[in-house]
């Protein structure tokens, strides 16, 4: 039922739907209509009643319900006629301790439908991050491509002979000791390690050694990793101890060579 009062209803909700609501108090406005109806045909016994009141000795009514009255309209109570409550008809009582009827209503759909929504927005973003990190795992393997093998050492010894000197070489590089550099009698060893650049690295051992004079030492290049705005090459010698030194140098351009000399190793 409506509560068409400013003040909040005492009673709780209305658990009967609209429709089925609209629909009972269509059923009793068509009784009260009925009703009256039934009351309104019942006016042309009313003369014969009272005459046969006049037989009996009874007093005649002296009061009957006039046709030129004004249509009941329904809705209205009916004078002489009880007004009967329906609501106990309409409205079942609930029984005391039972759980309030949960009718299905707009928000429990509107809750089913964010429920399912929100189990496909994550199913959704579960596949995108799985096809996101399988392509970044793809492209990385592509950049990487397989392990490089380990390069290739190359070794070469001489023993260099004090008085006289000598010349040790491997694969383009040239150390070139005068006589009389050495204090003794040396055995020299030489490693090339192959690199994709513009020289490659040498190692000259033994290490921590002196000379006496001035050891030349010619290191091939690659003119093909130098660019266009490369004007000089820089030369570095490592010395034992972690030091770092940069040899000044002579281009040979025709042989493709960096001359330089050394007093240490």
């Amino acid at each position: 039922m409506q509560n068409d009062s400013p003040f909040p209803s005492p009673y709780p909700p209305d658990p009967i739907p609209r429709d089925e609501r609209k629909q009972q108090e269509e059923d009793a406005r068509e009784v009260a209509r009925l009703i009256a109806e039934n009351f309104v045909e019942a006016e042309p016994t009313a003369e014969p009643d009272a005459k046969m009141a006049e037989r009996e000795g009874a007093e005649p009514a002296t009061s009957m319900p006039s046709r030129d009255k004004a249509p009941v309209a329904l809705g209205e109570p009916i004078e002489g006629v009880e007004e009967e409550d329906w609501s106990s008809e309409l409205i079942p009582d609930e029984p005391e301790g039972a759980a309030p009827l949960k009718l299905m209503g707009f928000d429990d759909i509107s809750e089913r439908s964010m429920k399912k929504l929100f189990l496909a927005a994550a199913l959704v973003f579960f596949v995108l991050l799985m096809g996101v990190t399988l392509l970044l795992s793809w492209i990385n393997s592509a950049q990487d491509g397989p392990p490089m093998p380990p390069p290739i050492l190359q070794e070469n010894q001489q023993r260099i002979v004090a008085e006289s000197g000598g010349v040790v070489q491997i694969e383009g590089l040239t150390l070139t000791i005068p006589p009389k550099a050495l204090e003794n009698d040396t055995i020299f060893t030489v490693t090339r390690e192959p690199l994709a650049a513009l020289t490659d690295n040498y190692i000259i051992q033994p290490e921590g050694l002196r000379f006496l004079k001035p050891v030349q030492i010619e290191l091939p290049y690659r003119p093909a990793y130098l660019t266009s705005k490369e004007t000089t090459i820089m030369v570095r010698y490592f010395l034992p101890g972690g030091r770092e030194v940069e040899l000044p140098y002579t281009i040979d351009r025709q042989r493709k060579v960096l001359k330089s000399s050394v007093m240490e190793l």
